[in-house]
């Protein structure tokens, strides 16, 4: 993604701060900070970057999502930003929350993702059955490299299922 002559690889995104605003980190990462009352204007971004033309999008490599509440547009909206960016290879989510239709909607698309080789989710509260659920649609997906979940309370079924 291309702002001016920056040339991003990785945006983070951080909701629940005490202010909006986002500045850049080093020459190739930002950061966005979002108060819970512009939550509609996280959707807006995601969008945006999620519809923006080629030539802006080929240097994005890694999205951080960050104390996020997903809403199932929010998650429509990321599977778009994900399908239409190719060159993204990394997706982290820490400390975020994900209702049972959330996931399934995200595991949807990542089922048919090509380009995304590392998935990372850290107290994100998905437990068992969201694992499974992740699982189930990773067996389809043969371009994933790395999936780490972290301290998300799966039991030993859903790490062996996530392992197949």
């Amino acid at each position: 993604m291309k702002s001016g002559s920056v040339d991003l690889q990785s945006v983070s995104f951080l909701l629940s701060q005490p202010a909006s605003g986002c500045f850049q980190e080093t020459e190739n990462s930002m950061n966005v900070n979002l108060t819970k009352d512009s939550i509609s204007q996280f959707s807006q971004l995601l969008k945006v970057v999620g519809t923006a033309k080629n030539g802006a999008q080929s240097s994005l490599r890694n999205l951080e999502f960050h104390l996020v509440e997903w809403e199932l547009q929010q998650v429509k909206d990321l599977r778009v930003l994900i399908k239409n960016n190719p060159s993204i290879k990394q997706l982290m989510f820490r400390r975020n929350k994900f209702s049972a239709e959330c996931l399934s909607e995200l595991s949807d698309g990542l089922r048919k993702n090509k380009n995304i080789k590392e998935i990372m989710l850290s107290e994100s509260g998905i437990g068992s059955e969201g694992a499974g659920v992740l699982a189930s649609a990773l067996k389809d997906n043969h371009s994933l490299e790395e999936l780490q979940i972290w301290e998300d309370s799966i039991g030993s079924r859903e790490q062996k299922s996530c392992l197949k």
